[in-house]
């Protein structure tokens, strides 16, 4: 074996494009469980490849191997290296997510996603900018205990699209940080778009933040709308007969 792969790399040392030497190299390796080897190979590969796409996949398969062979750190920054050759690639992405998520890295988990959705919004890809500005907040909320983040994230959703989500965690971080009248405008576009089972459950806390804001007259002028709308909204009328 060892002199069967002292002349498949001299071979590939000669050409590094030799897919026989390669092939050969591979099987070699994969067999007799030289792994370490294995990634070395990748290694000198990436070095001699001659375009980008090619360096991005050979970067890819070094990582995956980093992984399996534990070295978590080297396999996130390869794929960073990947990242930069080829921004928008999506399972590069993804994989970086995964290695976030298990280290618990969520800061970086956070800055990646940030920045992803800021190059779909370039590309004017709306759809998967918003989804990708929600995750950010999501992470920003519930891993980093960061709610002005991610109210900037869910902000930026928004002005993208409508979203019921993204409007109700506004309404709620904002209630949260003492902001009632920014939770009432969350709530006010919220109501515009929740279906009309799930209206009066929203007018209840639309009116509950307008009055908290000090906002008496429409918090009543609310509540009003809502029973006028829906006759059959007992906890709405209760509500306005106790104000």
């Amino acid at each position: 074996i060892d002199r069967a792969v002292a002349l498949y790399l001299s071979l590939f040392a000669e050409d590094p494009e030799d897919n026989t030497a390669v092939k050969s190299l591979v099987a070699i390796y994969e067999t007799s469980g030289r792994r370490g080897d294995l990634l070395e190979l990748k290694r000198r590969q990436i070095r001699a490849a001659k375009s980008t796409p090619r360096k991005v996949a050979l970067l890819r398969e070094a990582a995956l191997l980093q992984r399996e062979l534990g070295d978590d750190a080297g396999c996130v920054d390869t794929l960073r290296d990947a990242l930069t050759l080829d921004p928008r690639d999506q399972g590069i992405v993804e994989e970086l997510v995964r290695q976030f998520e298990s280290a618990r890295r969520f800061d970086d988990l956070a800055t990646l996603l940030a920045d992803q959705a800021t190059r779909a919004e370039g590309a004017g890809e709306r759809g998967p900018a918003a989804e990708l500005w929600t995750r950010a907040a999501q992470v920003a909320e519930s891993k980093l205990a960061d709610q002005d983040g991610a109210i900037e994230h869910y902000r930026k959703v928004i002005a993208l699209e409508p979203s019921i989500p993204a409007l109700d965690a506004l309404a709620r971080l904002s209630s949260a940080r003492g902001d009632n009248a920014g939770a009432a405008d969350h709530l006010e576009h919220l109501r515009a778009l929740v279906d009309a089972g799930v209206r009066p459950s929203n007018s209840l806390r639309l009116a509950d933040a307008l009055l908290a804001a000090g906002k008496g007259d429409a918090a009543r002028k609310c509540l009003e709308e809502t029973v006028q709308s829906d006759p059959g909204a007992e906890a709405v009328r209760a509500r306005l007969a106790g104000i």
